[in-house]
């Protein structure tokens, strides 16, 4: 069972504010000539004011709060973002080429000491709301999925492992791994030892639940699988990649890319897939979905990311160049875009809903 975090403190409502890398802020102008001309003089892609746009409310049917993502401008540009329910930034923080050797974010949470945890190609950051450094990993294999733990610890996924390598560590607050999972014995059958796709695995999620097990999303195998400590599979869900060479496994619901499973109360799982691309809620040992969205054909996906419960029913899901929050019916009550008059490919990677009593959704 996974239950939500809740920090210890409460969010200051911050008057708007795009705040840069040197502590600078720009405020956005909202007459169109104005904004050319401001992005004319601007020759680093980092320094560009960029703006949310929130295209659909439903005040009495979301979960009330602030939005946390981390969003990719491009290869040498992200950017961490908090926003409120009207899409005003109440802060964030640049990752750029100048203070980072790769820049690009693939996780970010909050802590429940009301810092940001996340992972570029480089290692695992921890910074505060001043913006100051205060803890790091240094490990370029790091990548897709970070979280603290409730012992201070760090766990984290190595996307693009090869075969025999660690797809999965735990550190401590030195940096030391107490904890790793290569997957060799759960994953035995010679059909699995012959894939290879940016890696043998490529783990793009993990979670550790509130009984000591691990939630594990296998990408390359369509797989969201629960391991004890010792690295056994205890439990798990094969979705079928409709593609040949199928994977061993009780395959029936089509799926391919699974992306950062979350353990939801009960025992199902919610994730995202590509073809179709969906946020699906599945069950170990069913045959169908317990819930998806969209309902085929109907405001299509892009390229989900990430999906995380929120509140009891809600939803909320990271899709390429907006964040979507559907309810239990399918109805979308909140929707953020990315806006600007820039050429840059803005993508929202990863997705955290912190509700007004403090409490996190998401991992």
């Amino acid at each position: 069972m996974h239950t939500p975090q809740k920090p210890f403190y409460k969010i200051a409502s911050v008057v708007s504010l795009l705040a840069l890398g040197c502590g600078t802020a720009i405020e956005p102008t909202d007459a169109e000539e104005g904004l050319d001309a401001e992005l004319a003089d601007l020759s680093d892609a980092s320094a560009v004011t960029y703006k949310y746009e929130v295209t659909a409310l439903e005040p009495d049917q979301v979960v009330n709060g602030t939005t946390l993502f981390a969003e990719q401008i491009n290869e040498d540009n992200s950017r961490i973002v908090e926003v409120n329910m009207l899409g005003e930034v109440q802060w964030s923080y640049e990752v750029t080429k100048t203070n980072f050797e790769q820049p690009m974010v693939f996780d970010v949470e909050l802590t429940p000491d009301n810092t940001i945890l996340f992972v570029t190609m480089n290692g695992i950051y921890e910074v505060n709301r001043d913006g100051k450094t205060i803890w790091e990993h240094k490990n370029e294999s790091a990548t897709h999925d970070v979280d603290r733990l409730e012992n201070g610890n760090t766990i984290y996924a190595v996307g693009w492992a090869e075969r025999g390598s660690a797809q999965v560590v735990e550190v401590n607050t030195a940096g030391e791994t107490v904890w790793s999972w290569d997957g060799m014995n759960a994953f035995s059958d010679a059909e699995f030892a012959e894939v290879s796709d940016e890696g043998w695995m490529h783990v793009n999620g993990v979670q550790r639940l509130d009984n000591g097990n691990t939630l594990v999303t296998v990408r390359n195998f369509q797989a969201v699988v629960e391991i004890d400590a010792d690295g056994e599979v205890l439990d798990g869900f094969y979705f079928d990649s409709g593609s040949e060479g199928q994977l061993p496994g009780d395959r029936e619901v089509v799926g391919s890319n699974v992306h950062d499973a979350e353990y939801l109360d009960g025992g199902s799982y919610l994730a995202v897939t590509r073809r179709p691309a969906r946020a699906v809620v599945v069950t170990p040992g069913a045959s169908e979905v317990d819930w998806a969205w969209p309902a085929e054909g109907i405001n299509a996906l892009a390229r989900p990311l990430e999906a995380n419960r929120v509140g009891v029913e809600n939803t909320l899901i990271a899709d390429e160049r907006r964040i979507i929050e559907v309810n239990a019916a399918g109805q979308v009550v909140w929707q953020l875009e990315a806006t600007s008059t820039t050429l840059v490919d803005r993508s929202f990677r990863k997705v955290q809903r912190i509700a007004e009593d403090g409490t996190i959704y998401g991992h």
